[in-house]
C-alpha cells in the first residue's frame, strides 16, 4: 500500500473512531431548589437543558454551589464535564457532574459523609436526551 493510502486509511480510522458528539452542545444551567426548613436544607436539584428543567435529586439536605472547571480536579471531576456542583451541610455532602454521551447528557452523584471512613460510590441519576 502507498503512503499515501496508508495515510487516508489511518485519517479515516481516527475519524471514524472520534467521540466528538454530533450536533451543537445544549445550553445547561443547575437550578437548585434549596430552601431552609427550620435548622436544615430541604428541595430539589434541576438540570437545566435549553431552558426546560429536569429532575436530578428529589430529596436535596444540602446547599449547592456550582464548580468551577479549574476546580474539577479538586474534587475528583472529570476534565470533561460541561458542568459540576459541590454540596455540604452538617457533615453531610455530595457531588455531581454532566457527562456528554452522544445526544445524551448524564448526571452523576457521589454522596459523602464524614462519619464514614469508606466512599459512597458514585451514581448515574438522570439520563436526558437532548
Amino acid at each position: 500500500m502507498s503512503r499515501i493510502a496508508s495515510l487516508f486509511l489511518l485519517l479515516f480510522v481516527i475519524g471514524c473512531a472520534s467521540t466528538k458528539p454530533a450536533g451543537p452542545s445544549p445550553s445547561l444551567a443547575w437550578d437548585f431548589q434549596v430552601k431552609r426548613l427550620g435548622e436544615f436544607p430541604k428541595g430539589k436539584v434541576y438540570l437545566k437543558v435549553n431552558g426546560q428543567n429536569h429532575l436530578v435529586v428529589s430529596d436535596a439536605t444540602t446547599n449547592y454551589q456550582q464548580l468551577k472547571p479549574a476546580e474539577y480536579a479538586d474534587y475528583h471531576i472529570p476534565a470533561d464535564a460541561l458542568l459540576a456542583s459541590y454540596s455540604w451541610h452538617a457533615g453531610f455532602g455530595d457531588i455531581m457532574y454532566v457527562l456528554r454521551k452522544g445526544n445524551t447528557l448524564q448526571v452523576y452523584r457521589q454522596e459523602m459523609d464524614e462519619a464514614e471512613d469508606s466512599e459512597y460510590p458514585l451514581k448515574r441519576v438522570a439520563v436526558i436526551p437532548f
